[in-house]
């Protein structure tokens, strides 16, 4: 009887797709120098370097330098676009640095704004364990998402947001440099 309940449970639960499988993860894995499309944002990640935080030099940080264009309309703050960005390495995800992103234009002037077709260069910094001095990083970048409909949210995100769950855009590898202070 058990049996036959258990059967009957199962046929209406792949009747009414609760045995679907599940989605698969469509995020590209590409290497470091090739540019991802996260939708308000232009991004190819340049490399990544392990060193020390040059505000602090006993705090070990990974820093991923990328070149990052504002594909949209509207000037965009740093803070909205470091949400889109995240790093792994060994399979360990990296906690960031906060205000560990430096934008710089060109002759080391910096911003706190991405401009509307202004390519610049980014680094972003991401807290690393003492004993970690990996080759090699995943950069997560994921994708942005516009909404006419909203107004925005206090990160400056505008109408654009990235979503808290499904798969990156795409997974950067790229290889880890080693030095003092960053």
């Amino acid at each position: 009887m058990a049996a036959g309940l258990a059967g009957a449970a199962l046929a209406a639960l792949a009747a009414f797709g609760g045995l679907s499988p599940v989605s698969p993860d469509l995020a590209a894995t590409v290497t470091s120098g090739t540019p991802v499309d996260q939708g308000r944002f232009s991004v190819t990640v340049l490399g990544a370097e392990a060193g020390r935080d040059s505000a602090s030099a006993d705090t070990p940080v990974l820093v991923v330098t990328m070149r990052v264009t504002n594909t949209g309309r509207e000037t965009a703050p740093l803070t909205a676009f470091e949400r889109g960005v995240g790093a792994r390495v060994g399979g360990r995800w990296l906690r960031p640095v906060p205000f560990g992103s430096r934008l710089e234009l060109s002759e080391g002037e910096t911003s706190t704004q991405l401009q509307p077709g202004v390519p610049v260069r980014l680094t972003k910094a991401f807290h690393r364990p003492e004993a970690l001095w990996p080759s090699e990083a995943t950069v997560e970048l994921r994708g942005w998402e516009y909404d006419r409909g909203s107004f925005g949210d206090v990160d400056g995100g505008g109408p654009w947001s990235v979503p808290d769950s499904g798969p990156p855009v795409a997974r950067v590898r790229t290889p880890v440099t080693m030095a003092g202070t960053t």
